[in-house]
């Protein structure tokens, strides 16, 4: 199975500087050609991964697809008006 992208969440804790902790959640699954999946569950991990982040890193090759840019759209709609969680994450990209 080497090389396939990971199914759900991949969760790692790591301990920062300072003695604090620092969970690093991996969604690399969502959107992948792979996947057999509907994009009702891309969504969900999204959001799920977002509601719970100071910093959401997107690594996208290229410019920015149309699909991404719609789940980023339903997540932080999600986030501003169903008031999902209290904080707003930074969103970076890395195109």
């Amino acid at each position: 199975r080497a090389g396939r992208c990971t199914q759900g969440l991949y969760a790692s804790l790591m301990q920062a500087r300072g003695g604090r902790l620092c969970l690093l959640l991996d969604s690399e699954g969502l959107m992948s050609i792979e996947a057999s999946r509907d994009h009702v569950f891309d969504a969900q991990l999204a959001l799920m991964a977002m509601a719970c982040s100071h910093v959401v890193l997107i690594n996208h090759k290229g410019e920015m697809s149309r699909q991404l840019q719609e789940l980023l759209e339903v997540c932080l709609f999600a986030m501003q008006h169903l008031h999902v969680c209290k904080m707003q994450p930074k969103l970076c990209f890395v195109l």
